[in-house]
């Protein structure tokens, strides 16, 4: 089947292959398109416009045709780095270029078929009725609820011998495997509705209700064809992201020694407090499943470090990447990149934008910002809060000097325009403040 966004592609592959780049590897997990660096090798153009046709890629084929990870590396592998080992032969011939993009489409874009998703859940208590909720009919496991061909599976006979909820949706789907992910969306989003009901249906004063309210995907689901040509059952079984117990005192004595020298020192309490609240949003972020919320309250934690008051409203992932340079003297172009994937979660709920290496890569920021904040407050007994270590940071000498080192290329990491741009606005932020200042002061 052709694909939507063909157009895109094409476009994309030509430009890459005219810019002669040769940084790109193929068949390295490393190297899948999760993480700006992949990019590595591109101008920052076409690193941006590389994103533009992934995220419209996977807007069109997941979950539906295809499965997250699998895409990306196919979209590497076999667009990517293939135009990359002889862009010559695919610039002299675009008909060459774009059955190169069809047969991708082919291979990618099934026709969808039609199945039953069933998933056990945890913690709920159906009643005696079934309840429908944005197309997904919650109801009870019992042999009267359940069609007799499916009677005889172990898991089934567990189902209704504990008498489990059970959530069924119909959905259309390329495949088995990916018609299980069409359906937990489907159903995490009637789930979501039901709490919302629940908490705004149950009287206030009942303290215990978000606890009453914990449901959620058991990780066994039956998925079942409906198609009369091709007819299929089949069991799938997701580990649910649940606690792991072991024995975790010698990364917990290792990470405390280093976190005490921070927390413990003699510190502003002002400091001190803004950094025991981005612990706190670190640690939050341990309790989501998705990576695309861990890294929602990552960059929360970084908003508390390096934009105090909130005070800026606008282009945050700019600042705040234009801030970790002035504090660290490092260039992390990686954070406006995430920022903007954060964004893309809050405003367009595009989970599949970020991964568990972003993740990690953005809680390394958070480490390295605590500690380098603390350093300097420890080493500067005369700032008393945040705002004093920014305003010391952020200086017209400073935001000079970084966009200087952009204008003369010696900071070449893709995004590194948008920053100095970030920068110059706060040095004509600087200035307007001192102008208007010096002219209060003449005038009185």
């Amino acid at each position: 089947m052709e694909l939507n966004c063909k157009d895109s592609i094409v476009e994309f592959l030509e430009r890459l292959a005219r810019s002669g780049s040769k940084a790109l590897k193929k068949g390295e997990p490393q190297f899948v398109p999760e993480s700006l660096f992949v990019c590595l090798g591109m101008d920052e153009d076409l690193c941006s416009e590389f994103w533009r046709v992934l995220h419209k890629l996977r807007n069109e084929l997941v979950p539906r045709h295809a499965e997250d990870n699998d895409l990306l590396n196919a979209f590497w592998d076999e667009l990517v780095c293939e135009i990359d080992t002889d862009p010559g032969m695919y610039l002299d011939s675009p008909q060459t270029l774009t059955g190169l993009v069809n047969r991708f489409g082919d291979c990618w874009k099934k026709p969808l078929l039609e199945f039953e998703v069933m998933y056990s859940i945890d913690n709920m208590d159906v009643g005696a009725k079934p309840v429908t909720v944005l197309g997904v009919e919650f109801f009870t496991a019992t042999k009267e609820a359940l069609a007799e061909d499916i009677w005889g599976s172990e898991r089934v006979e567990e189902w209704i011998e504990n008498e489990m909820a059970l959530a069924a949706v119909k959905v259309e789907a390329a495949s088995s495997s990916t018609a299980y992910w069409v359906g937990t969306t489907q159903v995490d989003n009637a789930l979501a509705v039901m709490r919302v009901s629940a908490l705004a249906g149950r009287p206030a004063v009942v303290w215990l209700v978000d606890e009453l309210v914990q449901w959620g995907r058991s990780g066994h689901s039956l998925v079942m064809s409906l198609s009369v040509e091709e007819p299929s059952l089949e069991w799938h079984w997701h580990r649910p992201y649940s606690a792991v117990v072991d024995d975790l005192s010698d990364a917990i004595g290792k990470g405390f020694e280093q976190l005490r020298a921070r927390l413990f020192c003699d510190l502003p309490n002002d400091i001190r407090g803004r950094i025991l609240r981005a612990v706190y949003w670190i640690s939050r972020s341990t309790a989501h499943e998705e990576p695309a919320h861990k890294l929602v309250d990552l960059c929360t934690a970084l908003e508390v470090l390096l934009v105090p008051d909130g005070q800026e409203q606008s282009s945050k992932g700019s600042l705040i990447t234009l801030r970790y340079f002035l504090l660290t003297s490092t260039q992390e172009t990686i954070i406006k990149h995430l920022y903007d994937r954060r964004n893309d979660v809050v405003h367009e709920g595009a989970l599949s934008v970020v991964s568990a290496t972003d993740v990690w890569r953005l809680r390394l920021v958070c480490y390295v910002t605590i500690s380098c904040i603390a350093g300097r407050s420890a080493n500067s007994p005369e700032m008393l809060t945040l705002r004093d270590l920014i305003d010391e940071l952020e200086t017209k000498e400073s935001l000079e000097r970084f966009i200087g080192l952009v204008d003369r290329k010696v900071l070449t990491a893709p995004l590194s325009n948008k920053i100095a741009r970030a920068a110059k606005s706060r040095l004509k932020k600087m200035t307007t403040q001192s102008n208007g200042n010096q002219q209060t002061s003449d005038s009185g």
